[in-house]
């Protein structure tokens, strides 16, 4: 849980109820680690993977039809920027993994 709420940015009682709230809703499942009762482990379920699937898919399509309306200009310009952002993200994850006790960033 603690991994969770800092990979949402929230605290851990927060991360829990995010938690017992999916899980009432059969989106997620959690179990305990075999070889430490300590750590949960927090899983999607089937509905819950069939929920990210749909968002996923009803936002590429959305995505797409604000694509459609740019140039071929700007179109180069969103990409050259989208590919900028994931050198940024994938250096920050760098520093983040190197960093002094840390657990490995959650992706």
């Amino acid at each position: 849980m603690r991994g969770l709420a800092e990979s949402l940015d929230v605290s851990q009682a927060s991360a829990t109820g995010i938690v017992d709230r999916m899980q009432r809703r059969d989106l997620v499942e959690r179990s305990h680690d075999p070889d430490d009762r300590r750590v949960v482990r927090v899983s999607l379920t089937e509905t819950g993977r069939r929920l990210i699937d749909g968002v996923a898919a009803e936002r590429r399509g959305r995505l797409g039809l604000l694509l459609d309306r740019l140039t071929d200009d700007e179109l180069a310009g969103f990409l050259q920027g989208a590919r900028a952002l994931r050198r940024a993200r994938d250096s920050h994850f760098a520093d983040m993994a190197d960093a002094p006790g840390a657990a490995g960033p959650a992706r």
